[in-house]
């Protein structure tokens, strides 16, 4: 008579049996508040791949015929940019390069720029994917062809200190997308370097369905900036700030910080829902805050234009003032037990946004 044995898929000695990082005992409740990670199996890796399967290769939205594909492979995901330049692209940019005599052109400022930016690690936690995973983010620029579609990258020498990308009436996963560069400042001085080796991966999370995370100062525009409640313990905050323009903790999508872990995560939230992603809602276009934004933050934010922070309710559109960085500190400390100094908040929120004094 035969034997029979039960098939073993797991080893009770590892902590993580089907080696995908995340824990076993963390795989069978869900330690997030996204619905996507329910069914997380401690006997199956769990990769990107297999938790956003509407992304799989040429899906509805996520094609190769975009002019950013992504190639998803288990926890990879390679972002296949196919690109053209415009004749500025190859002059001098005035920028030498380290230990050399030689000019940077504006083409390889913006290789540069988007490589070292977007060539990433990020790990998960509780607010962006799930904790124990490690992704990684590969870039690759290819020059377009004929009839492919493309970025358009264009330098351009106009004193008006500009950046931007356009992509028609509503940014798609398919439509071409026109990155502009300027190269000097209104006063046509060179602008920084920093700024100059920044603008073109900022930009290029534009074309990738991210949102500004700043705020604005003109009241006509969609003035409400988000706010991190621990701004001393800024790694336990799903979104990083800075408003200094040149810390590096700060957000990419900022001015000039890192690619971070929700970034990314909205990146293929915008390619599930084909739907652009915002940090903050804005008034007058009534778009909503992504949902790959989970951290409850009871909707308060920084008015930037009354230089006040506020309560905004998302079903009225209003917004309730809390008043000015004073009030804001003596509600950290009752509601959520931070204590922190004004001159901290200035250092976050930028001295001139805010009423300190």
């Amino acid at each position: 008579m035969p034997n029979y044995y039960l098939p073993i898929f797991s080893d009770p000695t590892e902590a993580d049996s089907d080696g995908d990082g995340i824990l076993d005992p963390d795989e069978y409740k869900n330690l997030t508040t996204d619905s996507r990670y329910d069914n997380i199996d401690p006997l199956k890796a769990d990769t990107i791949e297999t938790l956003y399967p509407e992304l799989t290769r040429n899906s509805k939205t996520n094609v190769d015929t975009n002019p950013i594909y992504l190639d998803i492979n288990n926890n990879t995901i390679i972002l296949k940019v196919k690109y053209k330049l415009n004749d500025k692209a190859y002059e001098s940019s005035n920028i030498m390069k380290p230990d050399s005599t030689e000019y940077y052109t504006n083409e390889e400022i913006i290789m540069k720029s988007i490589s070292d930016k977007w060539n990433t690690e990020i790990q998960g936690n509780i607010f962006d994917f799930y904790p124990g995973m490690s992704i990684k983010i590969e870039i690759n620029l290819i020059e377009a062809s004929f009839n492919e579609k493309y970025i358009k990258f264009k330098i351009n020498d106009k004193n008006d200190n500009a950046t931007n990308t356009k992509f028609g009436i509503d940014w798609t996963t398919k439509n071409i997308k026109y990155i502009e560069l300027s190269t000097r400042d209104d006063a046509g001085k060179y602008l920084a370097e920093v700024n100059r080796f920044a603008s073109p991966a900022h930009e290029l999370g534009h074309a990738l369905g991210l949102s500004d995370l700043y705020g604005y100062s003109d009241k006509s525009k969609w003035r409400l900036q988000p706010v991190v409640y621990d701004i001393i313990k800024t790694t336990k905050n799903e979104i990083w700030y800075k408003d200094d323009g040149k810390n590096p903790d700060g957000d990419l999508m900022c001015s000039f910080g890192l690619v971070r872990p929700n970034d990314i995560e909205m990146i293929l939230q915008a390619y599930c829902d084909n739907q652009r992603q915002y940090f903050r809602p804005e008034f007058d276009k009534k778009n909503e805050v992504s949902k790959a934004i989970k951290e409850n933050n009871n909707n308060i934010y920084l008015d930037k234009y009354n230089k006040e922070f506020v309560i905004y309710d998302s079903e009225s559109r209003t917004t309730t003032s809390i008043g000015d960085a004073y009030a804001y500190q003596e509600l950290l400390k009752e509601d959520y037990g931070i204590n922190v100094t004004i001159t901290e908040l200035e250092e976050v929120y930028g001295k001139s946004n805010i009423i300190s004094e």
